[in-house]
């Protein structure tokens, strides 16, 4: 529990020294003015810190590492500052994927399908989540052969039991959730 502690504290070390980085850079307007791209960039990664640190205390405090609907607000507030930000495309696209409380919502799958497609074009299948928010997207889209093989994909290529079990699990929570939209596979009954 320390450790995770120290993680996120220096995480959030890390925000505050990209937001100062990037508030007293050189790279200002010729007036005097930050580049706002710079400014929300670190403004997001902020708030992904925060949001961050938030999550891993309440899993050190109850045991679940979940968003609740406080930090998914505060996600789509850093991702309007910095729309090309990874790290919360990722929490993002899982938690509209996953989450019941999106099960319904056809516009949060398809943002959900869109980052995960950006997650897998820039950091690639040796990315260990990659094929995870692949599969977990593509059954919220209704798309259950491409789930499956994603899903497929992600327990066998991951690098320890640890990781393995764990996609299993969300593959199973995941074809559960969308179980009634999921589009059959050809051939099968």
């Amino acid at each position: 529990m320390q450790i995770r502690l120290a993680i996120s504290l220096a995480f959030l070390a890390l925000g505050l020294v990209l937001l100062v980085a990037a508030c007293g850079s050189n790279d200002s307007s010729p007036d005097g003015r930050q580049e706002p791209e710079r400014v929300d960039a670190a403004a997001a990664a902020l708030l992904y810190q925060d949001i961050l640190s938030r999550v891993q205390a309440r899993e050190a405090q109850t045991g679940e590492y979940i968003y609740l609907p406080e930090d998914i607000e505060l996600v789509e507030q850093a991702i309007k500052k910095d729309p090309r930000n990874l790290d919360l495309m990722e929490i993002l696209s899982w938690v509209y994927s996953t989450y019941p409380e999106y099960v319904d919502d056809t516009e949060s799958h398809e943002v959900a399908l869109e980052y995960a497609l950006e997650l897998f074009k820039r950091r690639g299948g040796n990315y260990d989540f990659s094929y995870q928010m692949l599969g977990a997207a593509m059954y919220a889209n209704g798309q259950l052969e491409l789930g499956t093989q994603f899903f497929d994909r992600a327990i066998n290529g991951a690098p320890n039991g640890f990781l393995q079990e764990m996609f299993l699990q969300d593959h199973l929570r995941s074809l559960e959730l969308h179980a009634g939209k999921l589009k059959p596979i050809e051939g099968s009954q």
